[in-house]
């Protein structure tokens, strides 16, 4: 999985196959558990999941679920989902219903319909597609779900920019406080070093004096010396981490972005 900084990750993959799998990011401030792995061993379906707590000190479960197309999708599959009171499932579940938007109903979109009625759960969708087909077209298969004591505390959108992929970010504002994490990152001040200091407790450190008689030792003895002599020498600042991104952005990026969104346009306006 690729390292974001300032987040963890939980992820699946699926255990055949070159392609599919979920994964969840988590702000590092944010404290949260694992849930345990939800196994299918005759359907193609991935679930990632973590559960956090609010501030009130009750539990969220939130899963990410791919679910693969062209297989059959019955119920029994989709309650082990159903693994908490307060339960949030965004993902991939390649089912069309009117429920959210489609203009059609697939057979799974009506087994995620009576998952939905038979465990009280919400559908948060307004009814944008949220995949661009290769002809111009929509479909609406992500869905955004949860318990309904959940949906009048969360709000759901599609992002207008499909970043590379072909099928929309959805944006879910969660609106009640997350319990967090209160950490502080000791960073070293170079700009405050005492440069003199450290260059005479490197002279003088008896360790760096003896014979070198085998390479790795002679490293490890030098990098410990160069530590004590930083602790020593440069003070410490405390502090949240900021991570400083790259300036990679460039105009030609800004126009490479403009043109692909000038592209999308007239494919979903021609539908060719």
């Amino acid at each position: 999985m690729p390292i974001v900084p300032g987040y963890n990750f939980v992820h699946t993959f699926r255990v055949d196959k070159n392609r599919g799998g979920s994964a969840i990011y988590i702000n590092e401030e944010i404290d949260f558990t694992c849930i345990d792995k939800i196994l299918f061993d005759d359907v193609y379906i991935e679930v990632a999941g973590v559960i956090f707590t609010k501030e009130n000190q009750e539990a969220v479960t939130l899963l990410s679920v791919y679910i693969a197309p062209a297989q059959t999708l019955l119920p029994i599959r989709l309650n082990k989902l159903i693994v908490s009171d307060n339960l949030i499932l965004v993902g991939d579940f390649n089912a069309k219903h009117k429920l959210w938007g489609s203009p059609v109903n697939d057979f799974r979109g009506k087994t995620v319909v009576s998952f939905l009625e038979d465990n009280n759960l919400v559908c948060l969708n307004k009814g944008d597609g949220t995949r661009l087909n290769h002809n111009g077209s929509m479909s609406h298969l992500d869905l955004v779900l949860s318990s309904q004591k959940l949906a009048f505390e969360i709000e759901c959108e599609r992002i207008n920019d499909l970043w590379g992929s072909d099928h929309y970010p959805m944006l879910i504002n969660y609106k009640n406080s997350i319990l967090k994490m209160e950490f502080t990152i000791a960073k070293f001040n170079y700009k405050k070093a005492n440069w003199k200091l450290f260059e005479t407790l490197l002279e003088n450190d008896d360790t760096l004096k003896s014979e070198i008689t085998d390479v790795e030792i002679a490293y490890n003895i030098l990098i410990r010396a160069f530590y004590k002599a930083r602790d020593d020498a440069i003070p410490k600042s405390f502090g949240k981490y900021k991570h400083k991104y790259s300036p990679f952005w460039t105009e030609n990026c800004s126009k490479a972005k403009f043109e692909k969104i000038q592209a999308e346009h007239v494919l979903r306006k021609n539908n060719s």
